[in-house]
């Protein structure tokens, strides 16, 4: 059976039909746009995709903040909610990095800071309640959270609402604020846990496992908290990047153009040909190996032939 060569719309089925693939992209119709219509296209479908998600979460969330107030037992699902946008806030941050930092990024990182403050803020009350264990960072934490509420409470929330904030510093000290709460909260932990071990080498006794079992209640409730500073952190780290321009209109097409430029250097491809100067052969000597091949061919059929020998 005669392999058929494949289409550009057909899906490469392994690597080297990958790179051809790609290759071809970009130089088949010689104006070398290829890939930037590719990345473009990259950028629609992935921002669409963030856009659809960001829109869906946002309208169940405004759904359970209603039935939570009859029914407060489902407010778990409305914290399972707020992890998703928080979830995809992060994701959002990262694909900047590849899509640009469109409204459809800085919207979905706009609903996480708006979860992660509301998250964040319950745990702490709850790992550490009051003043607590993390004394004045906590305080300074609230006033930058109250703050910050002052633009995520606003509706609808937009990426507007983001370039506001950052003008005015929020952000910035706020994530100074969540790196020495971190701190304090990470010796609290250490704290606890030797507590625990003191208690164990103290020997088994009723009391002393209730107590194990309470520090362990805390060691848990402080790592939540951990967890939620460093999602916020990390948040308020992709938008600074987004706002001061680090995340360029759309970085997929540089970076498609430098992965393509690699893979022909490597192969030694150049304006349409094969040089020679990668791992694969350069076209003249893949047509001096067909035709040596050819004389080959016939100089073995013909030398012990009796007929053929005089010629």
């Amino acid at each position: 059976m005669v392999r058929q060569p494949k289409k550009l719309t057909g899906c490469p089925e392994n690597l080297r039909e990958s790179i051809d693939w790609l290759i071809q992209v970009k130089n088949g119709n010689g104006d070398n746009k290829g890939l930037e219509k590719l990345a473009e296209a990259l950028k629609k479908l992935i921002g669409d995709a963030i856009r659809n998600s960001s829109e869906s979460l946002e309208n169940r969330r405004k759904e359970l903040e209603d039935v939570v107030k009859s029914n407060p037992t489902k407010n778990n699902d409305l914290e399972e909610i707020d992890a998703r946008r928080i979830s995809l806030g992060q994701l959002a941050g990262q694909l900047g990095g590849f899509i640009g930092g469109g409204q459809e990024v800085k919207d979905a990182i706009l609903y996480g800071l708006h979860s992660n403050v509301t998250q964040l803020e319950k745990l702490l009350n709850a790992s550490c309640g009051g003043k607590g264990c993390c004394g004045t960072d906590k305080i300074t934490l609230n006033t930058y959270n109250e703050s910050l509420k002052k633009y995520l409470g606003v509706e609808p929330l937009t990426s507007e609402n983001l370039d506001k904030m950052l003008p005015d510093g929020i952000l910035k000290g706020l994530i100074d604020c969540l790196r020495l709460l971190k701190g304090k909260i990470q010796q609290k932990i250490e704290s606890l846990k030797n507590d625990i071990e003191k208690l164990k080498d103290a020997g088994q006794s009723p009391k002393n496992a209730s107590q194990i079992d309470k520090l362990n209640k805390d060691v848990q409730s402080h790592n939540a908290s951990m967890k939620s500073l460093d999602t916020l952190s990390e948040l308020c780290g992709y938008a600074d990047k987004i706002h001061n321009n680090h995340v360029n209109e759309n970085p997929s097409k540089n970076l498609l153009d430098n992965l393509c430029t690699g893979l022909e250097k490597f192969l030694g491809y150049e304006k349409g040909n094969y040089t020679g100067e990668g791992i694969v052969y350069s076209d003249l000597d893949r047509l001096c190996d067909g035709v040596m091949a050819f004389l080959h061919g016939v100089l073995s059929g013909v030398r012990d032939d009796g007929v053929e020998a005089p010629w």
